[in-house]
């Protein structure tokens, strides 16, 4: 009989772990002009979520790098006083607003110059080659690396998404993040199916996300399928069917007791 891998937890600033324990809550920190982003960052820090991400996609076509970096390096800062961070530069390749040309040398610029996030996202529709190079370029500051995939039409059968979440671990990612958009109840299914079987079999951590509002049980009972992360907005939402910080808690914590109420 196969044995179950060997999980690794991945611990963050402020004694955040992923992998272990109750699905960590996330909000998503846009806007596409920086006072936007910074009543949005305050917003977020107000309700002190396990993790904020900071959805840089939208600046990073308003301002040069050095002024990002700049921008960054306070956000982070104010941040951190509350929870550890993600950095994700979403492209239009998966749904976001950032330029997939400058993407590889945009993020590796921040990363080398001093953007001291806890977590970074990578998308692997970058290719092997880009993703391998900003792999690099976190593990040289000790910055663990979410790998994720987003499909914003469709989901797809359940042996492309187990291909998906291994290549996320072939290629040596922390934590593999899959978002998929469903056209029925079906795909949802499918989803926490395939999320279920990856987690089984990865070594680790699985985010997996059912967009929209068919696929809202997937951000609250992500802890039935072993999802580590769920992601909720406390303002602007930067995906479809996110719930607020304040329902995903109490979803959070009522499923988790009645998951202990089972295994007692």
């Amino acid at each position: 009989m196969m044995e179950s891998p060997v999980k690794k937890a991945v611990s963050l600033y402020g004694g955040t772990v992923l992998g272990s324990g109750m699905p960590k809550i996330c909000v998503p920190v846009v806007g596409d002009n920086a006072d936007v982003f910074n009543n949005n960052l305050a917003a977020a820090c107000s309700e002190v979520p396990d993790l904020i991400e900071l959805r840089i996609d939208a600046l990073s076509r308003r301002l040069s790098r050095e002024a990002l970096l700049s921008f960054l390096q306070n956000a982070v800062s104010i941040a951190r006083k509350v929870c550890p961070v993600i950095l994700t530069d979403r492209t239009t390749r998966d749904g976001g607003n950032g330029d997939p040309a400058v993407y590889p040398a945009l993020i590796s610029h921040l990363i080398d110059n001093g953007c001291e996030t806890d977590l970074l996202d990578v998308e692997i529709s970058a290719g092997e080659q880009d993703f391998a190079r900003l792999l690099q370029a976190a593990k040289k500051h000790r910055i663990p690396v979410i790998a994720s995939w987003h499909d914003f039409k469709g989901t797809p059968a359940a042996p492309v998404l187990a291909g998906i979440f291994d290549t996320m671990q072939t290629w040596h990612a922390d934590v593999a993040k899959v978002a998929v958009m469903p056209q029925n109840a079906a795909d949802v299914d499918c989803l926490i199916n395939a999320a279920g079987a990856a987690g089984s079999r990865l070594s680790i951590p699985v985010i997996a996300i059912s967009m929209g509002a068919l696929g809202t049980r997937t951000r609250l009972e992500c802890e039935y399928f072993g999802s580590c992360m769920t992601f909720a907005s406390a303002g602007d939402a930067s995906a479809p069917g996110q719930v607020s910080i304040s329902a995903a808690r109490n979803a959070l914590l009522e499923f988790h007791n009645k998951i202990n109420e089972k295994k007692g």
